[in-house]
């Protein structure tokens, strides 16, 4: 709407333009006037009138302009377009052209950038302050808005793009929702220093939430916040954010906080530290080294943190987030061209669910790969993989080299119909783990011989296309070294292989939208038993995928023949259509006769365009106990939105006794678009399981 009017105005001043008979032009104005008079220093204008200026565009029926003193008063439809942002309308406005000290009477503001408007009674405008007197502001359509803010004075200052208003009330509709002493805010999304929007927030044992964000901007390249908030229940806690990029190819964040906990809580609720507190670096960098052949990148993530309870009293936690119980720490590097590739990573992994020190270091790991090349006519590719691994868990530590050359050939036979290939993947390891007690190392090599024989069929029909891959893959591990007993060492798998493995594959593609409608795969597997002398069954995989208009079915299983079960199935429903989605995952695996087995599903339904309600739970189907859900219901409309969220999930904790907690929480949402956002949740009393 705003664009349409801004249109209107260029469309109005170019007609003007053709049919204007007179003009008169001094310093700081050009006048173009149907009607144009000067008698000494006053001009006077009626009719359709233009007026140019280097910060104005004015349209306007009658003009009264005093050349001395650069007063300009303009009456009846008058329209101004300042500096190509803001557009003005009123039935009289006074303007001081050389000082900018202005007056309108009444006033409508539309700010192009951000899509609002106010509108006021009256409007005293002195350089780039604009007072208000008893107004109404919105992003809403002018004409009918669903919300507005009135109050009985304010400030707009047009350069910073910030209001302040007094004696402040939020209407929905005609309906008064919220009142306010004073309210300010910004209209622009230019970064600068002060504070941020408040949260709040209220929970049964937590007591009322409040965090208040400083921000401070010194520079374009870093900024800080700093955040006190508050349980009034449980505890305080103090964060500091911090924001830097050192390259126009780099990001980094920083973030540290604690938080304590009030003894009466911290008793009643079992907890085992009074204090929780932990850091965040995210560091990414591209083009270090790099130039216009090759490619380069840094990336740091590192956490620390003294307990779980860190996560859930952050300042901004979604405690229902947390479903990992390894915490990870990276530092990666790489280095890539169009012929090789190579990294070197660190890595820990912190497991939050004990304080008894399970943590698996790898310091460090090393990559180096040659891509895919030929010789010998380019008939036959060859590639070198390089890899090096430093591993410790506990007190154990296991040194890990391998060396993997791949040489593979390719032949086709009878026309295409017939794909016979020949690989051969040559690997050398070294392996030495140590302990406290004992130190074990092995070194050997061997290769794995492949030879699979293919053949790839289609068949086109009028509205499809079919298509069709047999595979018959023979594999074999062959020792050529070995200097040492590796039966005491347990780090690594040597991979024998003695296989031969048959696999179907078929498609069928729509000829219209070029896409997949059914997708088929089917693989078996026989190895062989070196104490039976003969081939016995593996695992059988199948994979289906079924897609449709509205959404797709898949299915994946792996049956194991050697314990004649499904050691992994994995499906998934999805339909959506313009009113309704569901969404259906079912995930089963068996693991050393250990079962797990979970059920993920969502529904929900939209109506009216602008309404949606949907309903998600997450079940473990072992233990019988849903381990999250989640209510939503939001509504979006053009210059509004809310959003309503109730969540019950069990929380990871750290207690004396182990036990978990299972928690009630309530999220509110209110965006006022282009403005500001509400955002508010409630906690209900803990659930302890």
């Amino acid at each position: 709407m705003h664009k349409i009017v801004l249109l209107s105005i260029f469309i109005n001043i170019s007609i003007l333009n053709l049919n204007a008979s007179q003009s008169i032009k001094d310093e700081y104005l050009q006048i173009v006037a149907n009607n144009l008079e000067q008698k000494d220093s006053i001009l006077t204008a009626q009719g359709d009138i233009i007026i140019y200026s280097e910060d104005y565009y004015i349209t306007a029926k009658k003009m009264i302009y005093d050349k001395n003193t650069t007063n300009l008063e303009l009456f009846g439809d008058v329209n101004i377009l300042k500096d190509d942002n803001l557009i003005l309308f009123s039935q009289y406005a006074s303007l001081n052209i050389k000082n900018k000290d202005n007056f309108f009477k009444p006033m409508l503001v539309i700010e192009n950038k951000q899509n609002i408007w106010f509108k006021t009674n009256s409007s005293e405008h002195k350089g780039d302050i604009y007072n208000l007197e008893e107004s109404v502001l919105s992003s809403c359509d002018c004409k009918n808005p669903d919300w507005t803010i009135q109050f009985d004075k304010g400030d707009y200052n047009s350069t910073r793009g910030w209001i302040n208003t007094y004696q402040t009330t939020l209407y929905i509709k005609d309906i008064p929702i919220f009142y306010t002493p004073y309210f300010g805010f910004s209209t622009n999304t230019d970064r600068k220093t002060g504070f941020l929007k408040p949260t709040i927030g209220w929970s049964d044992n937590e007591g009322i939430f409040y965090a208040q964000p400083l921000y401070y901007a010194p520079s374009l390249n870093y900024d800080f916040e700093l955040i006190p908030y508050i349980k009034t229940k449980r505890g305080y806690g103090n964060a500091l954010r911090y924001r830097y990029a050192d390259s126009f190819y780099s990001t980094l964040t920083f973030e540290t906080s604690y938080f304590k906990e009030y003894d009466s809580y911290r008793k009643s609720m079992l907890l085992e530290n009074e204090y929780h507190y932990g850091s965040v670096l995210n560091y990414k960098r591209d083009k270090l080294i790099s130039n216009q052949n090759s490619t380069d990148g840094l990336l740091l993530n590192l956490i620390d943190i003294n307990d779980i309870d860190y996560l859930n009293t952050k300042y901004d936690s979604d405690i229902m987030n947390y479903t990992n119980r390894y915490l990870e720490s990276k530092i990666k590097y790489f280095y890539n061209t169009n012929r090789y590739y190579k990294d070197i990573s660190f890595e820990l992994y912190e497991d939050i669910s004990t304080t008894s020190g399970n943590d698996l270091q790898n310091f460090p790991i090393v990559n180096f790969n040659k891509y895919s090349d030929t010789f010998l006519n380019k008939k036959l590719i060859y590639e070198t993989n390089v890899k090096y691994k430093k591993t410790k868990i506990d007190d154990k530590t296991v040194d890990n080299t391998d060396i993997n050359i791949p040489l593979s050939y390719n032949l086709n036979l009878f026309d295409d119909y017939l794909s016979i290939l020949f690989k051969e993947d040559i690997y050398f390891i070294n392996n030495t783990s140590n302990d406290k007690y004992s130190k074990n190392s092995a070194s050997y090599g061997f290769n794995n011989h492949t030879l699979s024989l293919s053949t790839h069929l289609v068949k086109p029909y009028q509205k499809y296309l079919h298509s069709i891959n047999f595979d018959t893959t023979i594999e074999k591990t062959n020792e050529f070294f070995i200097n040492n007993d590796i039966s005491n060492i347990d780090a690594f798998d040597l991979n024998n292989k003695n296989d031969i493995s048959f696999s179907f594959k078929q498609s069928v593609t729509s000829l219209t939208s070029f896409k997949d409608i059914v997708s088929h795969s089917i693989k078996q597997v026989y190895s062989y038993d070196d104490n039976n002398k003969k081939y016995i069954k593996n695992s059988l995989e199948n994979d289906i995928v079924l897609l449709y208009k509205n959404g797709e079915i898949s299915n994946r299983i792996n049956y194991d023949n050697k314990i004649k079960k499904i050691s992994q199935s994995l499906s998934s429903f999805t339909f959506s259509n313009e009113n309704y989605f569901t969404n259906l995952y079912h995930t089963y695996i068996l693991n050393n006769n250990i079962k797990n087995e979970s059920l993920t599903y969502d529904i929900g339904m939209e109506f009216g365009k602008r309404y949606t309600i949907s309903y998600q739970e997450e079940f473990d189907l072992v233990n019988k106990v849903s381990r999250k859900k989640e209510y939503l219901f939001n509504i979006d409309r053009k210059c509004w939105d809310i959003n309503f969220k109730i969540t019950n999930a069990i929380v990871a904790t750290n207690t004396v006794n182990d036990t978990t907690l299972r928690q009630n929480i309530l999220y509110l949402e209110l965006n006022l678009k282009k403005l500001f956002s509400i955002n508010q949740y409630y906690k209900f009393k803990e659930e302890r399981e």
